[in-house]
């Protein structure tokens, strides 16, 4: 089943970061009830999961691009427009303005500092050669965004903006948690269901942080009564 987001919970800005699936569903659970017989019930699971990508064939979307540093004049610009992939797009600018004396690694790695406090992304600058190579990556594989840098005057020359969606690693879908829930027949004739509620760190193999099942929900009818009702 594709994953679908819920939209009451599950979203920042307008921008889905959980995903929810279910994950696998057992099969019609067998019950043979009867009168003056006993109650068989072999026990069925369903489970949702919550992950917190939002594709788990997704990966990372990533951009690149250089800055190169002229002669500098105190007050020009440097700029990266960031916004975001989802249904209701947001704009947000980070704008690093060169003072007197700036190095080509000071306004780069000034630059990516202010982009980085966006949720949605990871920035960073290579300064260790000229000219510097800034990258943006989206935070959540599946993430879209669309990028576009500009400057003022003369201090800098920033080069295109390539994008890909890199190959990075394993795609991520760390379960967060997930909600599991047994169907018995209990020893009286009745259908129960008991929920247990798991949470895991979201790690590539998630590893279960806790699990807390709550005492089995009788179905207000027996089968009994329910058959008799029914004509079965």
């Amino acid at each position: 089943m594709p994953f679908v987001p819920d939209s009451s919970t599950q979203s920042v800005s307008s921008v889905a970061y959980i995903k929810q699936s279910i994950v696998s569903t057992s099969t019609e659970l067998d019950i043979v009830a009867g009168y003056n017989s006993n109650y068989i019930g072999s026990s069925k699971r369903s489970e949702i999961d919550y992950n917190l990508s939002l594709d788990p064939t997704a990966i990372a979307k990533k951009s690149t691009f250089t800055l190169s540093l002229g002669s500098v004049t105190a007050g020009d610009t440097v700029e990266i427009d960031f916004t975001d992939g989802s249904a209701s797009p947001k704009l947000k600018k980070y704008v690093y303005t060169i003072q007197a004396g700036d190095t080509e690694a000071e306004i780069a790695l000034g630059l990516a500092a202010f982009a980085a406090t966006n949720p949605f992304i990871a920035v960073s600058a290579n300064v260790t050669t000229s000219p510097a190579l800034i990258t943006v990556k989206s935070a959540i594989p599946g993430q879209d965004y669309n990028l576009a840098v500009s400057k003022t005057g003369t201090s800098v020359t920033l080069s295109a903006i390539t994008t890909v969606n890199a190959a990075v690693g394993s795609p991520a879908i760390g379960k967060i948690f997930s909600i599991t829930v047994d169907i018995t027949v209990s020893t009286d004739g009745y259908i129960q269901f008991q929920p247990t509620f798991n949470s895991f760190d979201g790690s590539a193999s998630p590893a279960l942080l806790s699990s807390i099942p709550l005492a089995p929900t009788k179905h207000q009818q027996s089968l009994q009564a329910l058959q008799a009702a029914h004509g079965f």
